[in-house]
């Protein structure tokens, strides 16, 4: 925990050092709560109250980007996560960096209402071991992925540089069944923080350009992805997961487009899973499915983006039939982008994928 203060206060040094014309806000907040037992044989892991603090830092708007604009004047920010996870001795505790995007839903005067959404890479003191650390159960590698949701009411005090928040948040940790077990961590708790704001000016956004026009609403796109995957605690091998997508999306507005699509994925992890020989064929390797998207576009070079889908051809039928898809993408150059994203199947990860696709 000291190392957290540390770098909270190498935040705040940053941002007196920073230009003064620009608006930051620096902050600290602690969460009270839970972990939400989504197993059952994961409750004698949560013996105690989940405790945690966070330290963040919202960088300033940039005046000549637009998308801040259009959503309602939403910021970024970094945040550095410390906590527990309800057990000390037996789940560990946990460590984050992460970054995220702040939408405001309401907005005026002292008083603001939004909502977070971000995501980081966390450090879990304790990790499932066979043989020094079998009680662990939910989480099979000490490195995973941090997903971060929150909305809050803030209050921004008139005479004086603060503001206070009180909201809930929610944090899942999970390795993306790179390895197992992943049951994976989710905190739900209530959180209270306050806000010192650094530097004297409020940019505001520049007005031209605001209007939506883009030259294509109508959009294609070919992604292919690679994840690797392990079936069971025990497994030594790591199986790979490639997945080829073909879907067409339509810009809505601004923010937002919609779109429908189709996956041809080969598992080679399927045949293994059955521990059967005769499932040892290419029609056994191959899923199948069709899936409705929305893009959330932040200017013109990040996404993030939402899938959910059906199946139409599964020989995994132990997984169900829906599967849903949560991830980010960034523009390379031309129409070229990369992603990266987290497939599950009823909240159950699948792997981390990381793709490449070309839009036209």
């Amino acid at each position: 925990m000291q190392r957290f203060f540390l770098i909270f206060i190498l935040l705040l040094g940053f941002c007196f050092c920073a230009n003064a014309q620009y608006h930051y806000d620096a902050g600290i907040s602690a969460t009270f709560g839970t972990i939400a037992a989504h197993h059952s044989e994961m409750k004698y892991l949560i013996t105690e109250p989940v405790y945690n603090i966070n330290a963040e830092l919202l960088l300033p708007i940039n005046p000549n980007k637009n998308w801040a604009y259009h959503w309602r004047g939403a910021r970024t920010g970094i945040g550095i996560f410390a906590g527990d996870l309800g057990n000390k001795k037996l789940a560990g505790e946990a460590f984050s960096v992460f970054s995220f995007v702040e939408i405001p839903i309401f907005k005026k005067h002292s008083h603001k209402i939004y909502y977070r959404m971000g995501g980081g890479v966390a450090y879990l003191t304790s990790a499932f071991d066979p043989i020094d650390n079998y009680h662990q159960i939910a989480i099979g590698t000490h490195l995973n992925a941090h997903i971060h949701f929150s909305m809050a009411y803030r209050y921004k005090f008139n005479k004086i540089p603060l503001s206070m928040d009180i909201g809930f948040n929610f944090n899942h940790f999970s390795n993306g069944g790179i390895d197992k077990p992943n049951l994976g961590f989710n905190l739900l708790g209530l959180n209270y923080g306050i806000f010192y704001k650094l530097g004297n000016n409020n940019i505001e956004h520049s007005n031209h350009d605001l209007n939506f026009n883009p030259d294509n609403k109508l959009s294609f796109h070919i992604v292919t992805g690679i994840a690797f995957y392990k079936n069971f605690v025990y497994d030594k091998k790591y199986y790979t997961i490639n997945n080829l997508q073909l879907y067409a999306t339509y810009r809505c507005n601004y923010k937002r487009s919609w779109g429908v699509g189709t996956d041809i994925i080969y598992d080679t992890s399927i045949p293994d899973f059955y521990e059967d020989a005769d499932y040892n064929t290419l029609k056994n390797k191959i899923r199948s499915g069709v899936f409705l998207c929305q893009h959330l576009h932040f200017g013109k070079n990040f996404i993030f983006f939402m899938q959910l889908g059906c199946y139409v051809y599964n020989p995994k039928p132990v997984d169900g039939f829906v599967y849903e898809r949560l991830g980010v993408q960034v523009k390379l150059v031309n129409n070229l982008n990369a992603s990266i994203a987290v497939k599950a199947h009823a909240a159950v990860a699948n792997g981390i994928e990381t793709s490449i696709g070309y839009t036209f």
